[in-house]
């Protein structure tokens, strides 16, 4: 990865569960409402197959400034695996469903441009809400949003799924 997605404020897989862990116990005991939304970057491997490094670190890194231009300062930001995850404290499903469109059109207005052509990219979307005490797991959240994802990924990509969180 490029140098510059070292000054972006992303937290590590680590310090991203950590993170969660903490929120999950704070929205588990105060009844608060917490979401996490995942983000995969459609093609992003393939961009760096056919037009190099150079503009795989470019998309990704205008991606992750379009993420957290998008998102709260209370909101934490980092890479879980190959995604983007976004953990929003304070957040009921409806504010994810509403945030999650925002992000998706900002990134697709973003226009890439190499020798060959100019280029649009798109995300694919998975939230989750915690929303039933009984979930014991902070992670359950995030899994969610990694099935919801995936789904999202599966069906061509360039759309939001949202996945309930059941009891764990």
């Amino acid at each position: 990865m490029d140098a510059s997605l070292a000054q972006l404020p992303l937290l590590t897989g680590a310090q991203l569960q950590n993170v969660l862990r903490i929120e999950f116990a704070r929205a588990r005991r105060y009844s608060f409402p917490l979401s996490c939304m995942a983000v995969l970057i459609d093609g992003l491997d393939r961009l760096r197959e056919v037009h190099g490094s150079g503009l795989h670190d470019e998309v990704l890194r205008r991606i992750l400034q379009t993420a957290r231009g998008q998102s709260r300062t209370s909101d934490a930001a980092g890479f879980y695996q190959d995604r983007l995850v976004l953990i929003l404290p304070h957040t009921a499903a409806e504010g994810a469903m509403a945030a999650a469109p925002r992000l998706r059109e900002a990134v697709a207005a973003e226009a890439f441009h190499t020798e060959r052509a100019d280029l649009r990219v798109t995300v694919s979307i998975g939230l989750s809400t915690f929303h039933d005490r009984g979930t014991i797991f902070y992670d359950s959240i995030l899994k969610a949003a990694e099935a919801a994802v995936a789904a999202a990924h599966a069906k061509g990509g360039d759309r939001i799924e949202a996945a309930p969180i059941g009891p764990a």
